[in-house]
């Protein structure tokens, strides 16, 4: 098992942070279609129980397509290449669940925790404990700086190089961003994955939090700030 707890600091308040989310969810999933990708909703509804608290509840396919090793997708079975998403989304948390066709024994959860006016300096945000807490390494995403595959490097999709009309100031993000940036809010995302197979264990838990989670969750928070001018002045009906 490993342990990853993810902090990425935005330049955006909490409030705008949530509206942000939600349009570039909507845009990415849109985006992300064809060659055996794409994101199918299956469940979307509000919730309320006693565990998550109060929220909206989702249950997605996410097809894997071409995200996997060439390797891998040699000696896979095309039909299983998809994760089954569960997550309930109480903002400004959320829990997410991942289970895969190929194998029970592959288990990864996902819980985030955004914080306005922080710098990614909270030391556990999310409460962690015991093995958990021991085994858990933190990793700075810089949306500006940090290392993007080049695979998907998209320049209009770049912090350090793209201007802001509706929120000039922002916008190209220097070097020294992170420590001067006003509004500013903190994303805390610990990922637990699991794959307790001898002998793959190491390779599919890598492949997962560097394909599966830096990527993506890179790559997101990097559109989310770029196409701000899409959003910034839209309210949630508009979303």
């Amino acid at each position: 098992m490993r342990v990853r707890e993810y902090r990425i600091l935005m330049p955006v308040s909490l409030e705008e942070y949530k509206r942000g989310m939600l349009f570039s969810v909507a845009k990415a999933s849109k985006l992300e279609t064809g060659g055996g990708e794409g994101i199918e909703v299956k469940v979307n509804e509000p919730f309320e129980d006693d565990e998550h608290g109060k929220g909206q509840y989702t249950e997605k396919i996410i097809h894997l397509g071409d995200k996997l090793p060439k390797v891998l997708k040699k000696i896979l079975p095309s039909d299983k290449l998809y994760l089954f998403e569960k997550s309930w989304n109480s903002f400004p948390r959320t829990h997410t669940e991942y289970t895969c066709p190929l194998s029970e024994k592959f288990k990864m959860t996902v819980d985030t925790m955004h914080i306005d006016n922080d710098f990614g300096v909270e030391d556990n945000a999310l409460g962690l404990e015991g093995k958990p807490l021991k085994k858990r390494k933190v990793v700075y995403l810089d949306i500006g700086y940090s290392k993007v595959d080049k695979s998907q490097y998209v320049a209009e999709e770049d912090p350090s190089k793209v201007t802001l009309s509706k929120a000039p100031n922002r916008a190209p993000l220097t070097k020294q961003w992170s420590g001067t940036c006003d509004p500013c809010m903190s994303v805390y995302k610990v990922v637990n994955v699991d794959f307790d197979v001898r002998g793959l264990q190491d390779v599919v838990e890598k492949i997962v939090l560097k394909k599966g989670i830096y990527d993506v969750v890179l790559r997101f928070h990097r559109q989310l700030f770029c196409w701000m001018d899409e959003w910034l002045e839209l309210d949630m009906d508009g979303i």
